[in-house]
């Protein structure tokens, strides 16, 4: 055991800090327009599911929209 954790759980641990430092130091990701595009339209051309409706549907009524 290290520090009290399986060494699983102290591996993981360490990884997660170390990216998150990572990505703290280097502020924002910048996607090329291309992706950006390809990216939304196959968000855009998915179909909503009934978990996805659902929650649009509790959001609504939460929001009071």
């Amino acid at each position: 055991m290290l520090q009290g954790h399986k060494s699983s759980e102290f591996v993981i641990s360490a990884v997660v800090t170390v990216a998150r430092d990572t990505l703290s130091k280097l502020g924002s990701t910048v996607f090329k327009e291309e992706v950006v595009t390809a990216f939304m339209q196959a968000f855009e051309d998915a179909p909503a599911n009934q978990e996805l409706t659902n929650l649009f549907r509790l959001h609504k009524a939460a929001s009071g929209s």
